[in-house]
């Protein structure tokens, strides 16, 4: 009677042990097992920015609480949410990727039968912040543009201040773009430099963050000489003419 109760006993811990063991190796498999998968279905720049929060804010917070992926509950999300906006001092728009990038995570793992639901799904994600824009006045530009003047940067900062381009924008930007003969600058090469695995990275697209982002622009007067001067002036050295400057170098503003 004896024996028999301590051979069912021995059993139950070490069924209880194995399922211990399982989940925390579960817990440790699927985070860098998603993380890979997950590399491979976006961006780089996407993929650096989410490998950013898991590593220096999701994943700690967890390993802290010592919360298992099988043990994970809404009021567990709702806390790390409300923890990091008082803690970090983060916008709610910042929380909302935080609370996609788990969603995300916990979607593939319920998909892959790790989990019996999302927990995810039964959290309300923080309101998003209105963006409120704040402009230079003409007298501002105009100080901006005396401090620049002369300087490799100047086209640049002209570039910003009259159309709105990005700097991964800016910096994208290529001879091939600027067509004197027609007087447009099209924008659909972006530059954007990555901290990723480790290593500062340039990342180079040939299209722009969205849709929208594709677009055509008029060479006004003012930069139809800018433009030309530059390329003749500076260290532009690229064979073009008054019509267009036909090469897909990138103009540098150094």
């Amino acid at each position: 009677m004896l024996e028999e109760l301590s051979s069912i006993m021995s059993k139950k811990c070490l069924k209880h042990a194995r399922r211990d063991y399982f989940k925390r190796q579960n817990r440790y498999l699927y985070r860098i097992t998603f993380l890979g998968d997950f590399k491979y279905r976006v961006e780089v720049t996407t993929h650096a920015a989410y490998s950013f929060a898991v590593k220096t804010r999701i994943v700690p917070y967890f390993q802290e609480k010592k919360t298992l992926l099988a043990d994970l509950t809404p009021k567990h999300l709702h806390d790390f949410y409300q923890y990091c906006l008082k803690k970090y001092k983060i916008t709610t728009n910042t929380v909302q990727h935080y609370h996609a990038n788990i969603r995300q995570a916990l979607q593939h793992a319920f998909k892959m039968d790790m989990i019996r639901s999302n927990p995810a799904d039964k959290v309300d994600r923080p309101k998003k912040n209105q963006f409120v824009g704040s402009f230079y006045t003409n007298e501002e530009l105009n100080q901006l543009f005396e401090a620049v003047k002369e300087d490799p940067v100047e086209l640049a900062v002209y570039l910003a201040a009259f159309y709105g381009l990005r700097r991964s924008e800016i910096v994208g930007l290529k001879w091939s773009a600027i067509n004197f003969q027609l007087q447009t600058i099209s924008i659909r090469h972006t530059v954007i430099p990555v901290s990723y695995e480790g290593k500062q990275i340039i990342v180079e697209k040939d299209r722009a963050n969205n849709k929208a982002s594709y677009r055509t622009l008029p060479l006004v007067p003012v930069f139809f000489e800018l433009c030309f001067d530059f390329g003749r002036n500076s260290t532009n050295t690229v064979p073009y003419s008054r019509t267009r400057i036909n090469t897909d170098m990138r103009i540098t503003f150094t």
